[in-house]
């Protein structure tokens, strides 16, 4: 569908289409899929020579895809387009995508970056959020190591909640366990409604995991071509 439709808008095409398009890279980003992430990628970083390269509204969604599967080169070209930009909302958008790679070295980069007398206070909180979203452990277990500076960075009234809500997008029972002890020891009981939000998400995501992933594995398995191994390589 994503070939049809191509990379770029036909004349009075319609808005719904243009919309499948910009889901459809993101769908197809998001799934790894090899075109789409080798093409956006080259796009993305062709972008400062030839702004032609993506039309405005999948800019974001191209840098998105770039910078989910980036290597070390992709990440430091936006590193340092975040550092060249005057515009503080484009600035933001391109440290947060540092944060969306899959890569755990370049994860824990962004961690350390997030910290840096170079990231405007304000924005270093959303860097660590965009971490926790793929690595979800090691953003809290870093904001943990260093919540007296992570919690210098937030709005008071987010205080509470900010560490204990990175452990949302997991599905490990163990980091529930971890937020838990974490909030016994440093949060108010009367300041704990976001922890104990987070802490149960991951708990039932875990055991809804547990119960449905084998039933989907063999599922795959009897689609699954001859001599293929349909889950490899899953996360």
């Amino acid at each position: 569908e994503f070939d049809r439709l191509g990379w770029s808008p036909i004349e009075g095409e319609s808005q719904p289409t243009a919309l499948l398009r910009e889901e459809l890279l993101s769908s197809l980003g998001t799934l790894a899929d090899p075109d789409i992430v080798r093409e956006a990628t080259a796009r993305f970083r062709s972008l400062p020579q030839h702004p032609e390269a993506v039309v405005p509204s999948l800019r974001n969604v191209v840098m998105e895809v770039a910078a989910r599967h980036a290597d070390a080169a992709t990440w430091e070209d936006l590193r340092q387009r975040a550092r060249a930009t005057e515009d503080p909302r484009v600035q933001r958008a391109y440290y947060r995508a540092l944060g969306n790679a899959l890569d755990p070295d370049l994860a824990r980069r962004t961690l350390e970056l997030a910290l840096s007398s170079e990231v405007p206070v304000t924005t270093g909180p959303s860097m660590v959020q965009s971490v926790a979203l793929v690595h979800p452990t090691e953003a809290f277990r870093f904001a943990v190591a260093h919540d007296a500076a992570i919690l210098g960075r937030v709005d008071e009234s987010s205080r509470w909640g900010f560490i204990p809500s990175l452990a949302y997008a997991s599905y490990d029972a163990a980091l529930a366990d971890e937020v838990d002890a974490y909030v016994q020891r440093s949060t108010p009981q009367d300041a704990r409604v976001i922890a104990d939000r987070a802490i149960a998400s991951v708990r039932v995501r875990s055991a809804i995991r547990a119960r449905q992933l084998p039933e989907l594995e063999a599922w795959l398995a009897a689609k699954a071509p001859a001599g293929t191994s349909p889950t490899a390589g899953r996360r």
